[in-house]
């Protein structure tokens, strides 16, 4: 039996080719990373309100808003400032929905807190349903992108 021997150089031309092919391959696949997302509060009460994720609550696969983060003092009738919301990439998190909770602290009320989901693509809806305890929860995409999340106290 005949064996073929390869050069040095040819070996080293045969691993080159390949790095090459793996590079360009790998510049043209898909990106699997998560699209931010952009969200304001709308505060329709007769008071100022702050809103924040609690520690304790639902809450997975995101990076953006993190526990503790909060909106102070929107303006009865106001907006907050936008906001990102981004889902972690890896970790497990590839495929799944990100998730984190918002609770407006409301005047003379204890609030229960409001579920987000999310996609990688910034996509968002109540998880799994808005709270009618007491307030009235709404949650709209305007023609720019930007979630307008709308908290309405029981009464108003």
């Amino acid at each position: 039996m005949k064996t073929k021997t390869t050069s040095a150089a040819s070996a080293a031309r045969l691993g080159s080719a390949i790095l090459t092919a793996l590079a360009v391959a790998a510049a043209s696949a898909p990106a699997f990373a998560a699209d931010p997302g952009k969200m304001v509060i709308r505060n329709d009460s007769k008071s100022y309100v702050t809103y924040y994720v609690p520690s304790d609550a639902f809450f997975n696969c995101d990076d953006e808003p993190q526990r503790g983060f909060m909106i102070a003092d929107v303006a009865p009738g106001a907006e907050s400032s936008p906001f990102t919301f981004l889902r972690t990439d890896g970790h497990g998190c590839n495929g799944r929905q990100g998730q984190f909770t918002l609770v407006p602290t409301l005047p003379n009320v204890a609030a229960v807190g409001q579920q987000f989901s999310y996609d990688s693509h910034g996509g968002m809806g109540f998880q799994p349903d808005a709270p009618t305890v007491n307030y009235l929860s709404r949650l709209k995409q305007r023609a720019d992108g930007v979630y307008v999340w709308t908290v309405t106290p029981s009464g108003q």
